[in-house]
């Protein structure tokens, strides 16, 4: 791989990037989108560290074999922080249209802690995808270490994240082959040059 130019280098990652975008959708539905975003979304760093560590390719084998693996655990902590966030938001939003005014300002109020409740989210499945972890607290741990630490790896996936997103508006069949997976490479990729430990299969 080094050997060669960096176009083909280029579309190397192009290729990697649609493939594993396209199992993170397939994944997800699998899991009835609901149960299955999370896993989907370990499995899909845990495959990017792989192939930065030189792995020639990645099969549908070891793709479900960490899908499975990740299945309960993710779920467990994506829903424990997600659904009373959900429910927070939702509240929030009812507020909002039938309260009276200070009441609905009273409950805007919760919506910094939604964004960092996501923002930790976010950062607990990059972190599984790089990490192992025993259980629950391990992973909040983690996930809290990367928001501290590594603001830049974080900020600089989410960037990418929006742009994703933005392109996918005006071109929606971009989304499709590259609506997560660039910014999942980002905070990996980015966490993989600064950590030796991480530059192991």
């Amino acid at each position: 791989m080094n050997s060669c130019s960096p176009l083909i280098i280029l579309c190397h990652w192009l290729t990697r990037l649609a493939w594993l975008n396209l199992a993170w959708i397939g994944f997800s539905l699998l899991g009835g989108v609901l149960f299955g975003v999370f896993p989907a979304t370990v499995m899909v760093c845990v495959m990017l560290r792989r192939y930065l560590n030189g792995a020639a390719k990645v099969t549908m084998k070891q793709m479900w074999q960490q899908y499975k693996q990740e299945f309960m655990p993710c779920n467990q902590l994506g829903w424990l922080l997600l659904l009373p966030t959900g429910c927070g938001l939702w509240y929030v939003q009812w507020v909002v249209i039938h309260a009276e005014r200070t009441w609905a300002i009273l409950a805007l109020s919760f919506l910094p802690v939604a964004c960092l409740v996501l923002l930790v989210s976010y950062c607990v499945l990059i972190m599984q995808g790089c990490y192992h972890a025993n259980n629950i607290s391990q992973r909040i741990d983690q996930a809290l270490l990367l928001l501290k630490q590594e603001k830049i790896v974080l900020f600089s996936s989410l960037g990418v994240l929006v742009i994703c997103l933005l392109l996918t508006m005006l071109m929606p069949i971009l989304g499709l082959f590259y609506g997560l997976s660039p910014s999942l490479l980002t905070a990996v990729g980015l966490l993989w040059l600064k950590r030796d430990e991480l530059k192991r299969y």
